[in-house]
């Protein structure tokens, strides 16, 4: 009896020891599997920050306004990066302050408090240009707690938002929990590398849309004086010269000279127009292209003679375009047409243009006398002018030719 006791004893030792062993590998198969789920969140954390900043890069050229990629970018962050609270904010003008000008993720009686706010700054905020973390491992100073209440967020970060040096405002990325068990990403000084990137991505952004609204309004200048002061001289002489023909009437050398500066002058007149229009930005879509090019072929087309045909989409979906693939896709096509005119003794001409979600195609066919491969020099800069601005735009351009069968010139652009 005595010895069937001894073995339970022992027994029940040896499960005990067995349990605790189970026990101790159960929490470190645990322990290793929440550390592999949380490793996994961060990278997706970063990814998608990734993803975002690709996005916005992608669709860059499409942002018209400010406000327009505030609004995509805020959203994206807020959505994608697992935040309670998102705040873009600026410098007011005279001031070291700041105020919110696009939030994420507050109530409707917290916007307008948050909507009203003037966050005063201190001065090595604007000098040091480092980020700000607001956590429950730091000792807050009053700043700090003022800051705190004031954005009504318990754990943030705010990341200054730099550009020419200069410090033009800050994003505010917060939670109301330091730790969320959903998202396996603790709020510290780990994640503020990933939001500095992205307050970079998007103070580079404002940089290039400041700029390129500055080019816009010098471009809309130099189209205005052009009309006012060099179109109305030029009309002017093109008027003068047509008095001084009905003038002279007997001096046929004197008119000829006279109907040359008539012609040479109303040819500037046009082209003027031509670059008033590339010039101005509000022209920057495939429908004002469109209606653009067909008026152009069919009166320069007209006036030399030539029979035009259009097969244009009946329905156009108005994308925008930037000024540089409208300039280049109107001189091509203006130059092709020059050079139908010029050279190709043709009686007609087809303008083809296909318009889907990422691509201009247009054809261009005469019945013209063509021309072999050989005879291509004949044309040469003009050529070579088309297909380094096609290249520049990162598209194609195909001249198909032969002798006596006439020409068809294919163009095709990414937009």
């Amino acid at each position: 009896m005595e010895n069937q006791q001894n073995e339970i004893q022992a027994l029940q030792k040896e499960l005990a020891y067995y349990k605790k062993q189970l026990d101790r590998l159960s929490g470190n198969t645990v322990g290793s599997q929440y550390a592999f789920a949380q490793l996994s969140n961060i990278s997706k954390k970063y990814i998608n920050s990734f993803k975002l900043m690709a996005d916005l890069q992608r669709s860059f050229s499409f942002y018209t306004r400010k406000e327009i990629l505030y609004e995509e970018f805020m959203e994206g962050i807020f959505s994608h990066l697992f935040l309670d609270r998102v705040v873009l904010l600026e410098m007011i003008a005279g001031k070291k302050a700041l105020k919110p000008i696009s939030s994420r993720g507050f109530g409707e009686e917290e916007k307008i408090k948050i909507n009203e706010l003037e966050i005063n700054i201190p001065d090595d905020f604007l000098t040091q240009k480092k980020s700000l973390l607001i956590s429950s491992e730091i000792d807050l100073n009053e700043f700090e707690k003022l800051l705190q209440k004031q954005l009504q967020t318990p754990y943030f970060i705010l990341i200054p938002l730099v550009k020419n040096q200069q410090v033009w405002g800050a994003l505010s990325v917060g939670m109301q929990n330091e730790f969320k068990p959903l998202s396996y990403l603790s709020f510290s000084a780990s994640n503020i590398d990933m939001f500095e990137s992205l307050a970079g991505i998007i103070s580079a952004m404002t940089l290039q849309l400041e700029q390129r609204e500055i080019m816009e309004k010098e471009r809309n200048r130099i189209a205005r004086d052009m009309h006012d002061d060099i179109g109305a001289e030029l009309s002017k002489i093109s008027v003068t010269c047509g008095s001084l023909k009905k003038e002279f009437g007997d001096s046929e050398r004197l008119i000829k000279e006279l109907e040359m500066i008539k012609s040479s002058t109303e040819a500037i007149v046009n082209n003027i127009g031509n670059i008033i229009w590339a010039l101005n930005p509000i022209n920057n879509t495939t429908e004002n292209l469109l209606a653009y090019l067909r008026e152009y072929a069919y009166e320069y087309l007209e006036m030399h003679g030539l029979k035009p045909s259009f097969l244009f989409p009946k329905n156009i979906e108005s994308f925008l375009l930037t000024h540089e693939v409208r300039t280049h896709i109107f001189m091509v096509i203006k130059e092709a047409l020059h050079n139908i005119v010029k050279h190709a003794k043709a009686t007609t001409v087809t303008i083809c243009i296909l318009i889907d979600a990422d691509k201009f195609s247009c054809s261009i066919t005469d019945d013209g006398t063509g021309f072999s491969d050989v005879q291509k020099n004949i044309f040469g800069n003009g050529l070579r002018n088309m297909q380094q601005r096609i290249t520049e735009i990162g598209g194609q351009l195909n001249i198909q030719s032969q002798p006596e069968k006439g020409s068809t010139l294919l163009l095709e652009v990414v937009i």
